[in-house]
């Protein structure tokens, strides 16, 4: 008997089916601060104080690859806060005073086979990088880099670090990139000569505040449906309630939805979905514990019983969404200090009362599968395997339906995704026998 699932998209709907939550193999053995992901070679890097990752000795940082982990190298000798790629190497940020077994002060870079120092390195603790104008910023809460004053604030050309003015009277705590702006949250009253309210931005030539910005520490920044969101420990944003979570559009600020009640550490965008990460266990009026999204209106459960402790850290990687944190439960599964989410996801925001279909059958199947679709318009087809790797993906126009040839996948559970215009996404699961 042939079975067809069929996925229907409606304005406005967002609905999660058979959502579930999973350990990364057994974890690791402390906590997880940070994750990077490397898309050119599809690693997930994580970094923390943990000295095991998956069994496999690790000292504070490991990658994962969908299947394993590995460490890189010796490691370092503290807590890892942030990674970030610049020219082809893997520069990491933290609290450590050596790195592959050398002496390298708060920042060190790996280039996939050895880490090397930067000169004399960062007098104190790194919290943040970002790339901007083909220079790595570096924030964190330090007096000096490279061997000069830097206050919490500093840039790096690969060879060189280079002051930022008066930079901060507290500690940088997130930058980010958006629509050739970088943004800095953390928790200082100026920047770089200038009021500013725990939250700022830099244009390339000149530093300026968001606003009366908050009036509180700002610990995360994201960029989601045009605006960047702010999380931190704060109660208002422009003057007005505001609790941890707030956005910007550019010219005001403005609250999301009564907040969470307590701390915000984490923000990702995941499946069309802002989903936050911290110690809160209310987000808006829901019962959300230590994790939650937001569509741009309403705020959802991840699950119903989310994570039992801290989440530091999100990502999105493969189908999944990844968690870190210091934990040892997500969503009623044991999983420890990290693990990752699987959402079966139907959106379509922008398709006015179009609705989409896609259909997949047979499922289970032997060597093939067909599948459907009503759009009338380009779209891509990924196929990913339960471990998040995509292992196949092809770009249809004015396709109504296609094979797609499995017979060479191993048996297992597979995820067909489908993109439209306007980030219209279906994911349906699929089992090859």
């Amino acid at each position: 008997m042939k079975k067809n699932y069929t996925l229907l998209l409606s304005l406005s709907i967002s609905v999660m089916l058979n959502a579930q939550w999973s350990g990364v193999t057994t974890g690791t053995n402390n906590l997880v601060t940070c994750f990077y992901k490397d898309t050119i070679n599809n690693l997930l890097y994580v970094g923390g104080d943990f000295t095991t990752a998956g069994g496999v000795p690790a000292n504070r940082i490991a990658v994962w690859n969908g299947t394993s982990w590995a460490a890189l190298g010796s490691g370092v000798n503290g807590t890892v806060q942030v990674m970030h790629i610049y020219k082809g190497e893997l520069y990491v940020g933290g609290n450590f005073t050596m790195a592959g077994g050398n002496p390298a002060s708060k920042i060190a870079k790996w280039n996939g086979t050895t880490w090397s120092a930067l000169g004399v390195g960062i007098n104190n603790n790194v919290y943040t990088m970002a790339v901007y104008n083909n220079e790595l910023f570096i924030g964190g809460s330090f007096n000096a880099a490279g061997g000069n004053q830097s206050y919490n604030i500093t840039k790096h050309d690969s060879t060189t670090f280079t002051s930022l003015g008066t930079g901060t009277n507290g500690p940088v705590r997130s930058l980010k990139v958006y629509n050739n702006l970088l943004y800095v949250g953390g928790v200082y009253t100026t920047l770089v000569g200038n009021a500013a309210n725990y939250a700022g931005v830099y244009n390339g030539t000149t530093w300026a505040p968001l606003g009366t910005g908050t009036d509180g520490s700002i610990f995360s920044m994201e960029m989601y449906n045009n605006e960047i969101y702010f999380g931190g420990l704060f109660t208002t944003a422009g003057g007005s309630p505001a609790s941890n979570i707030a956005r910007w559009n550019g010219t005001s600020w403005a609250d999301v939805s009564g907040g969470t009640s307590a701390q915000v550490n984490a923000l990702e965008v995941h499946n069309n979905e802002l989903f936050v990460g911290g110690i809160f266990t209310i987000a808006g009026s829901l019962t959300c514990n230590r994790i939650a999204s937001w569509n741009g209106t309403a705020w959802a459960q991840v699950s119903t019983q989310g994570l039992n402790n801290s989440c530091n850290a999100l990502k999105s990687y493969g189908p999944y969404l990844y968690a870190g944190g210091l934990f040892t439960n997500a969503g009623g599964t044991p999983a420890f200090n990290i693990a990752k989410w699987l959402p079966i996801i139907i959106s379509n925001p922008d398709l006015s009362n179009q609705k989409i279909s896609l259909s997949v059958f047979p499922n289970p199947c032997a060597d093939k599968i067909f599948v459907q679709t009503n759009l009338q318009s380009a779209y891509t087809l990924d196929v990913f395997d339960v471990t998040g790797n995509k292992i196949l993906s092809k770009t249809y126009i004015n396709t109504f339906s296609e094979a797609i040839d499995m017979q060479n996948f191993a048996p297992g559970v597979y995820f067909v995704q489908l993109i439209g215009e306007n980030a219209a996404t279906a994911t349906l699961r699929i089992v090859k026998n």
